[in-house]
């Protein structure tokens, strides 16, 4: 059965809040890594209450393309400043008053990856593992099948939609479609849900697999899937998963600009509640090898 049409998200982008953005950019165009590859633009926009400012999702852009890379969004503030032309100014996360300015927004409407970084949970890489690389597992599709890596240390390094501890060792993987995912390694259901709309950007569809045969324990984290596409059989905290066991599909759900799966392996699994409601899983990445 066909997913419903999501809920409207975020409001309408108001164009001058567009160029205020791309007239910032040009500002730190010499200071952003793979500028001369990447742009942004605005995927959405979440008023204050005071509508006075407005948190920004700023979806990577290929400039060579035209086309939006689909992974996490980067993050900007859009401030009302009638001295400004068009009447805002756009921060972003260089500028001395940025996190002053995220202040006008719940903690909770923050993207999880900045509420670990600024308000609360300071999750670190697990000392244990330096230095340990962990193996054995292989990319989430069919064999012989190519996807695109759009998200790796640019997580850190050019769009920072999380922070190098939390996401050195996460991929983002995309082709433009909802493809089919299969388990990249063995384990057993954690966690999953897959009750949000496709393309809802208030909520976020995941799988987590418990894998019992590291040291010490560690869970995969599979985010952004699709409506309703975990398999019925998976949807009990325990049950077996094998190695390339068909596990759900990729979609768009949550803080992402495009259909797309974020998948990191993490030895220290915690939960965050949402402005919107859901708990949803996190933690540090750690180093693993696709065979």
């Amino acid at each position: 059965m066909a997913a419903p049409e999501p809920p409207q998200g975020g409001g309408e982008v108001d164009p001058a809040l567009e160029q205020a953005l791309q007239v910032k950019l040009g500002e730190y165009q010499i200071k952003l890594m793979g500028a001369e590859q990447i742009g942004f633009t605005i995927d959405n926009m979440i008023a204050s209450e005071d509508e006075q400012s407005a948190l920004l999702w700023l979806a990577p852009v290929d400039l060579a393309t035209g086309e939006v890379i689909a992974t996490e969004p980067g993050l900007a503030v859009g401030v009302k400043d009638d001295t400004q032309p068009g009447g805002w100014q756009v921060l972003l996360p260089p500028d001395s008053q940025f996190n002053a300015s995220l202040d006008a927004f719940p903690v909770k409407l923050l993207p999880i990856e900045l509420q670990a970084e600024l308000y609360g949970e300071k999750n670190g890489l697990d000392s244990s593992l330096d230095g340990v690389i962990l193996r054995g597992y292989k990319l989430p599709w069919a064999a012989g099948v190519s996807r695109r890596l759009s998200g790796s240390i640019g997580h850190f390094l050019i769009y920072n939609s999380c922070n190098e501890t939390r996401c050195r060792y996460a991929y983002d993987f995309a082709d433009g479609t909802m493809f089919p995912l299969l388990a990249a390694k063995g384990g057993t259901v954690k966690d999953y849900y897959d009750g949000c709309y496709n393309g809802d950007s208030t909520c976020t569809n995941y799988l987590t697999i418990e894998d019992r045969s590291t040291s010490p324990t560690t869970w995969q984290i599979y985010y952004h899937m699709a409506a309703n596409s975990i398999p019925a059989e998976l949807k009990k905290a325990g049950t077996s998963v094998l190695q390339g066991q068909y596990i759900g599909n990729v979609d768009d759900t949550g803080y992402s600009s495009g259909h797309h799966l974020h998948y990191h392996v993490t030895s220290g699994i915690y939960y965050y509640t949402t402005y919107y409601g859901q708990r949803v899983p996190w933690g540090s990445s750690v180093d693993i090898r696709f065979d």
